[in-house]
């Protein structure tokens, strides 16, 4: 995040050397799910970034081959938070497992997808 916002500039210059260093010296970086998750939560909610800024950024961030993502499902959950305007995590977890159903209060974000969804009270009713 710091080559992303440039800020603090100390950080962010020590964020970039480290980056070329390890390109240089052939050194795989591993970006675990939830560092992307925060990332997208942090410079959405602490420098207000748009979805669309965050989702492109970060593709191209994620995208440098001495990057390696926990989940490369990361990359398509990017284009789906920006494209249908939903939390990164929501969009992570339709994009995982698409063959079972999702359980969840937020219905509201899984409208906007092509997701078979359930809220633990349907379930529970179903039951009974």
């Amino acid at each position: 995040m710091r080559i992303a916002t440039g800020q603090p500039v100390d950080t962010a210059n020590s964020a970039k050397d480290f980056f070329i260093y390890a390109q240089k010296e052939n050194i795989k970086l591993f970006i675990p799910t939830i560092v992307a998750a925060e990332c997208c939560w942090v410079l959405k909610g602490v420098y207000k970034f748009n979805r669309f800024m965050i989702r492109d950024g970060l593709i191209k961030l994620f995208s440098l081959p001495f990057l390696e993502l926990e989940d490369k499902a990361i990359l398509q959950s990017l284009d789906v938070y920006a494209e249908k305007n939903i939390d990164f995590i929501d969009a992570y977890i339709a994009s995982i497992k698409k063959d079972i159903p999702i359980v969840t209060w937020n219905g509201r974000h899984f409208k906007r997808l092509s997701r078979e969804f359930y809220s633990p009270e349907e379930i529970l009713d179903s039951e009974n």
